[in-house]
């Protein structure tokens, strides 16, 4: 994976979530968040098709969130939506920067955020 264009990043709790438009293993140009230093995306848009971009999640890095966090119960609500506004605001960059004129699909409105959202504020460990 090789980082093209850094966009934006914000310290949420103890994490750094960055946001860049990448070149995947197949050459082609995708929008991701990357949590800390880790080489792979916690979230990645990607084409699919002539005229749409998918979503994928990474479960791992999305479970070693909940299991990292030092955060009490109330302050992981806080920081949830300090990061869903992180995330809607990262999509907006993505569909205009790198995905003009396709149908994304966004996290905001996927039912992998409700699971990402669970894990974390109660700390429990289900898939994503």
């Amino acid at each position: 994976m090789k980082h093209i264009i850094f966009v934006d990043s914000s310290h949420i709790g103890i994490f750094l979530f960055r946001c860049f438009i990448f070149e995947n293993d197949k050459q082609e140009v995708c929008f991701g968040i990357f949590l800390d230093n880790h080489s792979s995306p916690l979230i990645w848009f990607e084409r699919e098709g002539t005229d749409t971009a998918s979503l994928h999640t990474n479960e791992e890095l999305a479970q070693l969130i909940g299991e990292e966090t030092q955060s009490d119960k109330e302050q992981r609500k806080k920081n949830f939506k300090t990061f869903l506004q992180f995330v809607k605001d990262s999509e907006r960059i993505a569909s205009k920067m790198v995905f003009k004129g396709r149908k994304v699909e966004y996290l905001s409105k996927s039912q992998d955020l409700i699971k990402i959202k669970n894990n974390y504020i109660n700390k429990t460990k289900t898939s994503v």
